[in-house]
């Protein structure tokens, strides 16, 4: 009976397994036929592609749980759930990956506007124009913020209306003062260096506000905790003695 409850468990995990490479390997696909090596003299050769390190975990988690909950069903309905089960999981545990990986996107491009404000209002008063400061600051930066600045410049330089281009970095709440700032000196045809240092200055003292409030939150989070850790201690050492102080003379006189 457990041979075949195993076996099958096995079964529907190699079904899940199927299904939940299908889409990798679609993916896989699309990046291999949709990437070209990059040819030319300043070319460097970077370090060779690995598969997604993360993904691989994932599966192997998805698949051992599937494992898990077919193996506790047990028998047909087993066979059933580990793939159900893998699949979900996958479903889920893929769904908070792209969140987290959101989040970090968003924290790297926060943190990277004070620095690239700063670089380009240098470039504007050392005369650049607004499109080559604003790739040249891309390159420098990096990032998702790089990679906002190159796709606005790029378009630029494409033909793009500059006032409609620079807007497109308004999707980003983040950028909009920015973006507006770059949108009137294509309009006016004026460099915002000035402008742009001042906005430079507000996002390090908006970063600098942002850290304090998170510190105390951090600070009102610890607190129930701390309580938790130390209420036991303080009712051992401080409520018991004094309890059983107060109740040997009243046990000793009864």
């Amino acid at each position: 009976m457990s041979g075949v409850m195993v076996g099958g468990a096995a079964t529907g995990l190699a079904a899940a397994a199927v299904l939940l490479a299908i889409p990798g390997a679609g993916a896989a696909a699309a990046r291999g036929g949709g990437e070209r090596a990059p040819t030319g003299p300043t070319t460097r050769a970077g370090p060779p592609s690995r598969p997604d390190d993360a993904r691989v975990r994932r599966y192997a988690t998805c698949v051992v749980l599937g494992l898990v909950v077919g193996l506790f069903v047990g028998r047909i309905r087993g066979c059933a759930a580990a793939p159900v089960v893998a699949c979900a999981a996958n479903a889920y545990l893929a769904k908070a990956e792209a969140r987290a990986a959101a989040r970090r996107r968003r924290a790297r491009l926060v943190a990277d506007l004070p620095t690239a404000a700063d670089l380009l209002a240098a470039c504007l008063l050392a005369g650049a124009a607004p499109v080559g400061a604003v790739a040249a600051v891309a390159t420098a930066v990096g990032g998702p913020l790089g990679a906002e600045l190159r796709s606005a410049s790029a378009a630029i330089r494409l033909g793009g209306d500059p006032a409609r281009c620079w807007m497109a970095l308004a999707e980003h709440r983040e950028l909009a003062v920015l973006a507006r700032a770059l949108a009137r000196s294509g309009i006016g045809g004026a460099p915002p260096a000035e402008r742009i240092a001042r906005i430079a200055d507000d996002y390090r003292s908006r970063r600098r506000r942002d850290f304090a409030a998170a510190a105390r939150r951090a600070s009102v989070r610890a607190t129930l905790p701390l309580g938790v850790c130390f209420l036991p201690a303080f009712l051992l050492i401080g409520v018991v003695p004094v309890a059983i102080g107060l109740a040997g003379p009243l046990l000793s006189g009864t």
